[in-house]
Formats: structure tokens, sequence, C-alpha cells
């Protein structure tokens, strides 16, 4: 995948090697950027003014794009069904027309209906490197890591350096930089000690706690946790280990021990399951009425877009309130 990312004429460390990213003059004065990416770290060789975008996994590469004011043609990812719901409510107000974006299949895509979209540029993600490879068949494709931040703002930035929107992106940092510093400053004192857990839900009364560490670093609500100075509740961590994630029985539940607790619920469904809120509401936190409900799409997969909606919600959700420091 992707292990260069900057700007033309810069030399970028790429763990231990060093890359540059150039610009190819063309016969007749065209001329086109190119980057080193596809499964196998080969050049590719980008158009001047990519015009006819796909973006594979639209929860990472789609949002990370359309954020930035860029217009993808297709992406490919989600639910059929759902997809252009919940990317509506993750950005939020956007200059994007998202009727016009056609829907490329789940994953993996539907190649026969990327190529008959016509892309001139593809953005994809990571890990999947027979996908990316018979993707580079059908255009120049780039792939962004769209993991761990603060490495996912290197690809975000290497998006909008592509797609002519680099002023927007370092806008868009400096703004949420300010906002984290205003927040910490209302916030005060009450942030001193203050620990979290964030879990997903889901229809049926299922509960998942991720890793934070390394791999979880892709949620951008530890980014901001993290950045606010709010620490992760350790007992559910250490419950984690070395996996990924943790399913969370309901007769587990009780130990979720965090002073604040933040569940994503599914966009559309109806919020927290019964059972699950019953007995999150008998945990310290629930008892300070400290339990939120959140969107778990717009706290999933980290970008400026997501680091901005989760400042958003912890602004309508905890300024204005005494927090507690429920958990000894």
């Amino acid at each position: 995948g992707l292990r260069a990312v900057g700007i033309e004429g810069e030399h970028v460390d790429v763990g231990q090697a060093q890359v540059e990213v150039a610009r190819l003059d063309r016969p007749g004065g065209d001329a086109a950027r190119s980057v080193v990416g596809g499964a196998a770290d080969l050049e590719v060789e980008l158009p001047v003014d990519p015009q006819r975008i796909v973006a594979i996994n639209w929860p990472r590469t789609g949002v990370m794009l359309a954020s930035l004011g860029g217009q993808p043609v297709g992406v490919s990812g989600g639910s059929p069904d759902t997809w252009r719901e919940q990317m509506a409510a993750t950005l939020g107000e956007t200059e994007v027309d998202l009727d016009a974006i056609e829907y490329l299949g789940a994953t993996p895509p539907n190649y026969e209906a990327i190529a008959a979209a016509d892309p001139d540029l593809i953005f994809s993600i990571p890990g999947d490197d027979e996908m990316n490879d018979r993707l580079m068949q059908i255009a120049p494709t780039v792939v962004i890591d769209t993991d761990a931040w603060p490495e996912a703002s290197e690809g975000e930035r290497l998006v909008a350096d592509i797609i002519g929107r680099t002023e927007e992106f370092d806008r868009s940092l400096r703004a949420y930089e300010d906002r984290i510093e205003e927040i910490r400053t209302s916030l005060g004192d009450q942030l001193e000690d203050l620990t979290y857990t964030y879990m997903d839900h889901y229809v049926g009364e299922e509960n998942y706690i991720y890793s934070v560490a390394g791999l979880g670093d892709w949620f951008p609500g530890p980014v901001v946790f993290r950045d606010l100075g709010i620490e992760p509740e350790a007992a559910m961590l250490d419950a984690v280990g070395e996996e990924y994630f943790l399913q969370v029985s309901l007769e587990r539940l009780p130990d979720v021990g965090a002073d604040l607790i933040f569940v994503g619920t599914e966009t559309g469904e109806s919020g927290i399951g019964e059972q699950t809120a019953t007995i999150l509401g008998t945990t310290a936190a629930g008892a300070a009425d400290q339990v939120f409900e959140v969107d778990q799409v717009a706290w999933g997969y980290t970008s400026l877009n997501r680091l901005s909606t989760v400042l958003d919600d912890i602004e309508r959700l905890l300024l204005g309130r005494e927090l507690a420091d429920v958990v000894e």
C-alpha cells in the first residue's frame, strides 16, 4: 500500500526508507505527479487534475475525500441500503452531491462497476494487496493509510495535495487544534483524573470495546480524549489485551468502570438496547448520568471531519455540566 506521503519535490521518511514525491513531465507540456503505491510499491502516475475519483471503503477514504470537498463518482463499502444515509450523517453540511455518487459494491468491491465508472484515480486502503493490484489495472490507485492518528493525518494531507485542497486541510487542522485548547480551558480542573470507555452497540444487545492503543487510534473518540487529556479506563483495556476488540457480554457490562461511558449506536436504529441501557445505568457512570449515546459511524475511522464531529458531541454533552470523578 501507499508508504509515501508528502508534496511534490519533498523527500519523505517511510519506515526506514526515503521516497521522493515527484512530478513527471510529459511530451506536449502535460505533467503528472507520481507517488509510490499499489500492492508492490509501484510508482503510480497521477492525473494533474483528477475529475473522476473512486473511493474504496467510503467510511475511510470516501469521508476523507468528501470532507475536503472532493466529489467522488463512486464509493464502495458498507451496506447498499444505508451507506448514503450514513455518509450524509457523517459529513453533515457538505458541498458534495451525495446523490451523484454511485455505489460500487461492498467488500471486496464490484470491479466491473468500478471499471464502468471510468475513474481517472482511485483512493484505496491498505491490507488487501490482491484488491489493490486489481484496482491498479483499472486506474491509478493510491493506497491511503487511514489507521492511526496522527499518522492518518498524513494520509489525509496527501489526499488534499492530490485534489488541490491543501490549504483547506491546513485550516481544518488548525481549527481542530484551537478547539481542543478551548474545550480544555472550558473544562479546566474537571479533566483531572477523568477516565472514559467507548463501546459500539448493535441490535441484539451486542457490545464491543476496542483497543485504543495502536490500531485503535483510528477511532476519533480516543484521539480527541487523548488530546483533551482524558485517559481510557485501564481495566477494560487490560481485558481487551493484545486483541483488536472484546465483545462484552451483558453479564460483564457492570465491570465497565469508567467515569464517562460513550456508546456508539447504529444510524437509524432505535438507540441503546433496553438491557444494555439498564445495566449501564447501574454503573458508577450511569449513577452520575455520565453514559452518553453517540453515532458509531461518525465516531468510527479517524479524519479531521470525524474529529470535528466528536468535538461537537463533546461540547454538546460535557460542557456546562459538572463532571463527576466517580471511579475510585
